[in-house]
């Protein structure tokens, strides 16, 4: 990238990258195994449940949350190599416009052409030699 400014935002963005990767290698696992059988051991279902007033409320049958999304979990991993694929080509497309990005840098001509600093700026340009143009 010529801007400075857009280099430090593609610096950032790879140091986020490596910091969630490290994290999901290294620190995930060493809490899952200080943690070990105790992992589920706080269910907030049963937290939500003492938050609620009333012996009806206590009694209630609760909903199993999440079963919609355990079925495409299923579905995604019975076909794991499809739905790779399926996402890979949505991603190149969405990525396709970027092939002819060209990046430069800000100036006079991003301004309307009757803008009296581009006027100038023209005048400069061309009545200067060895002006950038």
């Amino acid at each position: 990238f010529p801007q400075y400014f857009l280099r430090s935002f593609a610096y950032a963005g790879i140091a986020v990258v490596l910091l969630a990767a490290a994290a999901a290698l290294i620190l995930l696992p060493a809490a899952l195994m200080l943690l070990g059988p105790r992992v589920n051991a706080l269910d907030l279902r049963r937290l939500l449940r003492r938050r609620k007033k009333g012996a009806a409320a206590a009694e209630a049958p609760l909903k199993e949350p999440g079963r919609a999304w355990a079925r495409f979990g299923g579905l995604v991993m019975r076909r794991a190599p499809v739905f790779a694929i399926v996402t890979a080509v949505g991603l190149v497309l969405l990525g396709l416009p970027f092939l002819g990005v060209k990046f430069g840098t800000a100036d006079d001509r991003q301004l309307p052409v009757g803008a009296e600093s581009r006027v100038v700026q023209e005048h400069i340009r061309d009545g200067f030699p060895g002006s950038p143009r």
